[in-house]
């Protein structure tokens, strides 16, 4: 049978084999119709796969569910109890570590640096003169 997600697949069936499916599937297909898809040999053996397919399937038979056994009163019990140890292991915990002083925050340490000369320029490697119209021009307006 053809995947009903691709519609490509379904078109690429023979009428015949449609008219096939669509009698098997309920749907109302004319006498002649189907009368003229049983009488051609491909189309024959595409309704005994089909009927062969459903009847394993029917034979399968409904898939059945049960429900689990509910857990006994001292099971339940133990995990109600499992739990409160927790909550209360968490809460201790975090009491304490409101109530627990941060060793980091009560040290403080102040740096301070102070250059005594002020900043001096380093010496040039190379000097560059400056020769009003050869490589230098003064314009207005500072272009």
């Amino acid at each position: 049978m053809a995947n009903p997600e691709h519609p490509s697949e379904l078109t690429a069936l023979p009428p015949l084999h449609l008219v096939i499916e669509a009698f098997l599937d309920g749907e109302s297909v004319s006498r002649g119709d189907v009368g003229e898809a049983l009488a051609n040999a491909e189309a024959r053996e595409h309704f005994l796969d089909l009927v062969a397919l459903r009847g394993g399937v029917a034979a399968m038979g409904p898939s059945t569910w049960t429900a689990p056994e509910r857990a006994s009163t001292w099971s339940t019990r133990r995990w109600w109890a499992a739990a409160a140890v927790v909550v209360f292991s968490i809460a201790t915990g975090f009491i304490a570590g409101q109530r627990t002083v941060d060793a980091s925050a009560a040290v403080a340490v102040e740096t301070v640096v102070e250059q005594s000369g002020g900043l001096v320029a380093p010496k040039p490697t190379h000097t560059i003169t400056l020769q009003p119209g050869v490589n230098w021009t003064e314009s207005k307006g500072g272009r």
